[in-house]
């Protein structure tokens, strides 16, 4: 199927490294730092699901991502509760349903028309719909009619479909339908007539996983004239057919698999493929044969299936005496003449026991096609070469002998079946058996058959699957007098820590403790189906349903009457049962939809929520929620992340009093990016004894004294970033404060650039022995020599080269990696000779060391602060609007879309200055103050509704510049 993509472009890994790194200085730490179409490259390798889940609540960009986004959208709804699924529903299906391409439903739950419909998903191209009721499908297959873009659909039934008719009726005349699987169980439908039919269905790819018979399938092939692919299954009445009726023929078919359960004669399968399938080039057989007869093979294909390519078969007969043994020995070693090995076809026997019979299977090899095998114990071992069946997902073994034989390896194998053959004798050790010819390590999914598989050995069992997603087994024979040395049971202990199954399925009749040492052992379990009497529902209700089983989503009890349902339904009205669930009954199951809440999360799984939010915006949403989210706050050891934006004085007040005066010594990071924090009532970071990271931003330089002075006392920070809004003129004592602090390891100083005065010479090795990065606006700042020193960025004017040599080859002797930004010595950027030095960049010298050179040109220009007219009228630039709007009306009534303002898009400066126009008067601008700017309601709008790129200190400055227009840097 194909997959609607965004196309990467070539140079994909030089756009990825532009989108990381902007800037020599800039470093990305966090997931909010990336570029939006990196997130949405991120997101195509993620359920929508878990998308929404991770980041739809996390900030408005994010939720915008989601919401506001064209691109296609694939629906998978994981096990998930009732409560989740209605806010995943109402939050992204609903609003975004023209988006949707694909949707693969796993819960019985949601075919119902008020949980999930599929009514104006016009753009839907996939459906899977899985475990859903024939009861229900009538009214689902009428909601196709609409999807006229459906190319793919897929439908298993949990039960048999009596009457079929309406299904194939509906499903053929679907216009764009290219794939269709059809799983609706063994019951024989009616006579299906081709008059109501289309018979131009565009189906090319079919799938019927159920039994045919002899009066369907001409009728039925004459539907489908499209197909390419076939697979179905046979059903035994098919030799009633009528040889006088015209058989239809499909011309367009290269491959087909074909199953049949059922002795079946060869006269019969040369018919069917003579008849209805004479152009395949692609054959996989699977099931009995009367007998075996390679010379009738070797006939049929190279007089009828002249096209054939591949032979893919797997034989069964069963031999009931030694004249059979012996034609069929006969006729295994006619299978190894030139006619197979010219075609590459090569056959392999095996002879196992199976419900006390001698049956033989003859199936094709190297290679071997098929997704499962059955590995049985054989009567004679024989030395064979090993063979690795690459292609094998699913392994049943028949008992232990079958493994001790086993002389060959299933490396990709993921789901493991161990059948009813094993004996309690034999239990004692079969893991290292197992993982000889199979990774127990890749086993998703487990089925024990035995009864007598003792519940310990299956613990034991289990320790060496750690990825086992899925287990069903039959019985816990000698529970009760083991119970309690299971719980006290080492390796019982242990898989209950490490394990990480969701779904187990319990056949035997299960009481209230098992299912409690059940919920035990699995912590995480999610989907639990189980057999129970009537008598224990109440009681083992009671105590799944608790609000300590926190991942239990799905419960299910099988087999289950409607007597079961009534008895539940009684439970619920009597105040027996909380309501807070969604049930059905389905096909002899009883299913429960369990609804949980947040509140019902684990504190442990809560305190894992909260490190991916903001520390003040997890203070902001639970703190004053419930007592328990405050005990969240208050009782934990957990350290700190504190992060201080711009938010009121009144907010940070409280989140000060509440968080971090009262624990100060659990907050290992501090980010301050507000400036009034410093100004009425000094921030206190002495008292922060572990704090280990440290940013302050938007810094007046009259407040840098009083925090450098308390530097001193933090003895374990370990990263340092200051940022101010002012030039700092005098920098020694800024210099002296912090190259003293003992385990300082990372320091970013942003001081403006003013000029250097009495700089302070750092010669010492107390300080430069430690240094290994350097990252400077101006080059003289430090007298550094450091031989540790591998990466320097470094910022200046324009200087002589031999100046700027010797201060390497004095300064950076050891430099590995550099980064230099500086102004180029040429009056005319446009002369000749500057044009001959950027060739000279371009030698070998350069390129074998792969450093490639461009050149751009910057242009100074000027904005007025006043009108829409802007300085350099031959700036060409392509100012694309904004998808949203952000509509401000101004004193004299008059609407502005200030996000659709010129050079919104394109220049910074020229937004910021036009914006600043329409929400303030001239003699405003020249008048106002920063207090007074920060308190005016249009500072809100800028602050915090414009929602884009641009810093907000811009807004501060162009009010402080009390000018007419200003100068800003542009490219061209």
């Amino acid at each position: 199927m194909e997959q609607i993509k965004r196309q990467l472009c070539d140079n994909f890994e030089e756009n990825k490294r532009k989108k990381f790194i902007t800037k020599s200085d800039c470093n990305v730490t966090q997931i909010e730092d990336l570029a939006n179409e990196l997130l949405y490259d991120i997101f195509e390798y993620l359920n929508s699901y878990n998308i929404y889940q991770s980041f739809f609540r996390l900030n408005h960009r994010f939720r915008s991502l989601l919401v506001e986004s064209f691109l296609p959208l694939e629906i998978h709804i994981p096990l998930i509760s009732s409560s989740s699924f209605d806010s995943y529903n109402q939050d992204m299906i609903m609003p975004n349903k023209q988006r949707i391409h694909s949707i693969k439903i796993l819960n019985s739950f949601m075919y119902d028309d008020e949980v999930l419909s599929l009514l104006n998903k016009i753009s839907l191209r996939t459906l899977i719909l899985e475990n859903i009721e024939s009861n229900r499908l009538r009214n689902l297959l009428n909601q196709l009619t609409s999807l006229s873009y459906l190319s793919s659909l897929s439908i298993i039934t949990v039960d048999q479909v009596p009457c079929k008719n309406y299904i194939y009726r509906e499903v053929f005349h679907l216009p764009s339908l290219r794939y269709c699987r059809l799983s609706l169980g063994n019951h024989y439908s009616l006579y299906l007539s081709t008059s109501p039919v289309n018979e131009q269905s565009s189906i090319e790819h079919l799938i019927i996983d159920y039994e045919i018979k002899d009066s369907e399938l001409n009728n039925f092939l004459s539907c489908v004239p499209q197909l390419r692919r076939f697979s179905l299954k046979l059903s035994k009445d098919y030799g009633s057919t009528s040889t006088n009726i015209p058989c239809y023929v499909l011309n367009n078919l290269i491959h087909l698999s074909l199953k049949f359960s059922y002795n079946i004669t060869f006269a019969l399968l040369e018919y069917i493929f003579i008849n209805h399938f004479p152009f395949i080039e692609i054959l996989c057989i699977s099931g009995n044969l009367t007998s075996i007869d390679a010379n009738k093979w070797r006939q049929l294909i190279s007089m009828h299936l002249l096209k054939l390519r591949i032979f893919d078969v797997m034989f069964e007969i069963v031999l009931y005496n030694d004249n059979q043994k012996a034609e069929y020995e006969e006729q295994v070693k006619l299978f190894q003449s030139s006619f197979w090995i010219e075609r590459q076809w090569f056959f392999h026997s095996r002879l196992d026991q199976k419900l006390h019979s001698n049956r033989r299977i003859l199936f094709t090899i190297n290679p071997y096609r098929r997704k499962n095998y059955e590995l049985h114990s054989e009567v004679t071992a024989e030395n064979e070469n090993q063979i690795i069946f690459k292609s094998v997902d699913l392994v049943q073994i028949q008992n232990e002998m079958a493994i001790n034989q086993c002389m060959d390896y299933f490396p990709n194998t993921t789901q493991l079946t161990l059948s009813d053959g094993f004996s309690i004798s034999t239990y004692r050790s079969i893991e290292s058996g197992l993982n000889r010819i199979l990774p127990l390590q890749q086993i998703k999914t487990l089925v024990i058959q035995c009864h007598h598989f003792s519940f310990l050995k299956m613990i034991k069992l289990l320790s060496y699957i750690p990825n086992l997603d899925t287990l069903t087994f039959q019985t816990m024979p000698l529970f009760k007098e083991n119970k309690v040395s299971i719980e006290q049971n080492e390796e019982f202990q242990s898989l209950c820590k490490t394990n990480c199954v969701t779904t187990v399925t319990f056949r035997q009749i299960c009481i209230l403790d098992k299912v409690q040492i059940l919920i035990i052992l699995f912590p995480h379990l999610q989907h639990l189906v189980m057999n129970i009497q009537m008598k224990d529902m109440e009681l083992i209700l009671r105590f799944l349903l608790n609000k300590n089983n926190h991942d239990l989503v799905l419960l299910s009890f099988k087999p289950a009457s409607g007597v079961y349902f009534a008895h539940l339904n009684h439970l619920i009205k009597s105040g027996a049962l909380s309501s807070d669930h969604r049930r059905l009954h389905a096909y002899k199951e009883l299913c429960l939809w369990c609804v949980s809440k947040f509140e019902d999360l684990a504190n442990e799984l809560i305190y894992e929520i909260f490190e991916y939010l903001d520390y003040y915006h997890s203070y902001q949403g639970f703190f004053d929620l419930k007592y328990r989210f405050r005990s969240l706050f208050t009782q934990s050891t957990v350290p700190f992340k504190i992060n201080i934006d711009f938010i009121s004085q009144s907010n940070f007040n409280s989140f000060n009093q509440d968080i971090i005066i009262p624990y100060r010594q659990r907050i290992h990071s501090l980010r301050l990016s507000n400036y009034f924090i410093f100004d009425s009532n000094p921030f206190v970071l002495s008292d922060k004894k572990f704090l280990q990271t440290l940013v302050i931003e938007n810094l007046e330089p009259l407040d840098l004294p009083c925090i450098l002075h308390q530097l001193k006392l933090l003895s374990n920070l370990s990263s340092l970033t200051f940022t101010t809004i002012d030039f700092v003129i005098n920098r020694n004592y800024i210099y002296q404060l912090i190259f003293q602090l003992p385990l300082l390891r990372y320091c970013k100083l942003s001081l403006g650039g003013g000029s250097d005065i009495n700089i302070l010479p750092i010669t010492t090795d107390e300080y430069t022995h430690l240094l290994r990065g350097y990252d400077f606006t101006q080059p003289n700042l430090l007298n550094i020599n450091s031989i540790h020193l591998t990466y320097a960025s470094l910022k200046f004017k324009s200087k002589a080269f031999d100046i700027f040599e010797q201060f390497f080859i004095n300064h950076f002797p050891s430099i590995e990696v550099l980064c230099i930004t500086s102004d180029i010595g040429y009056r005319d950027i446009r002369s000749a000779a500057f044009h001959e030095q950027i060739h000279l960049f371009q030698s070998s010298f350069w390129t074998e060391r792969k450093w490639f050179f461009r050149s751009q040109l910057e242009e100074t220009i000027n904005v007025a602060l006043n009108g829409d007219q802007f300085g350099d009228e031959n700036i060409i630039v392509d100012d694309s609007p904004f998808k949203s709007t952000l509509i401000y009306v101004n004193s004299e009534g008059v609407s502005v879309d200030l996000l659709q303002l010129y050079g919104a898009q394109t220049h910074m400066g020229r937004y910021v200055a036009l914006v600043m126009d329409k929400l303030f008067t001239f003699e405003e601008i020249t008048t106002i103050t920063k207090d007074e700017f920060v308190k005016d309601e249009r500072h809100l709008i800028i602050k915090g509704k414009t929602k884009i790129s641009f810093y907000h200190s811009h807004f501060l400055n162009m009010v402080l510049f009390r000018s007419s227009s200003i100068k800003i840097q542009a490219e061209s």
